[in-house]
């Protein structure tokens, strides 16, 4: 993700989010660099993220590859 602010830490919270769901296990911080802000996501299994925009939030929804 990018439009951060470049000199300081954006993202303040755990490193990282565990989940219970039946393809997204974990999603990590994995960087947070020069206003670029990266996640990585840990998944059971191959599978194609859908993503949402509204106001603040992004919503990920991971579904199987066919």
């Amino acid at each position: 993700m990018t439009g951060f602010r470049g000199d300081v830490s954006n993202y303040a919270g755990p490193k990282t989010l565990d989940s219970g769901g039946p393809i997204l296990l974990q999603a990590a911080s994995i960087g947070d660099f020069e206003g670029y802000v990266s996640w990585g996501a840990g998944l059971s299994r191959p599978g194609c993220a859908n993503v949402t925009a509204g106001g603040s939030t992004l919503t990920f929804h991971f579904v199987p590859v066919p």
